[in-house]
C-alpha cells in the first residue's frame, strides 16, 4: 500500500490562491477540492455580455449597484442588496454596473477541472 505524506495529500486537496482576470475585471481565486471561491472587482460602467459557465455558481455583491440578468429575468441590483444569486451550469446571464465599481464573491462547484469564471466564459 502506497501511503502519501499528509502534506502531499493536503496540497492535492487545497489549491493555491491565484489572480485571475476577464478584460479589465480582476479577481482572486482560492481552490479547495472541486470548489472555488472568487472575489471580483469590476471597474465602473462595466458591461459583462450574455454568457454561461460550465459549473454551478452562487454569487453575492459586497459593493456597488447595477443591473443583473439571469435567463429572461432582469433586475436592478441596488446598493444594499446582499442576496445570494444562483447560476446553474449552462445558464446564460449578464450584468452591468453603474458609475461605481462592483465587488462580488462567486462560489463555484465544479464537476471537472476547476477554472476561473474569467477563463470559463462562454459567450
Amino acid at each position: 500500500m502506497d501511503v502519501q505524506s499528509p502534506t502531499k495529500n493536503l496540497s492535492r486537496f487545497v489549491g493555491i490562491l491565484r489572480r485571475t482576470r476577464w478584460r479589465a475585471c480582476r479577481g482572486v481565486q482560492l481552490k479547495v477540492g472541486s470548489w472555488a471561491l472568487e472575489l471580483w472587482h469590476l471597474p465602473a460602467l462595466t458591461y459583462v455580455p450574455p454568457h454561461h459557465h460550465d459549473f454551478d455558481g452562487k454569487f453575492f455583491k459586497l459593493f456597488g449597484k447595477g443591473t443583473i440578468n439571469k435567463g429572461h429575468i432582469t433586475k436592478m441590483w441596488p446598493f444594499f442588496d446582499f442576496r445570494v444569486y444562483n447560476i446553474r451550469k449552462g445558464e446564460r446571464h449578464w450584468l452591468q454596473n453603474d458609475n461605481l465599481p462592483l465587488i462580488f464573491v462567486n462560489i463555484q462547484k465544479h464537476t471537472g477541472a476547476v477554472s476561473s469564471a474569467g477563463e470559463n466564459f462562454v459567450e
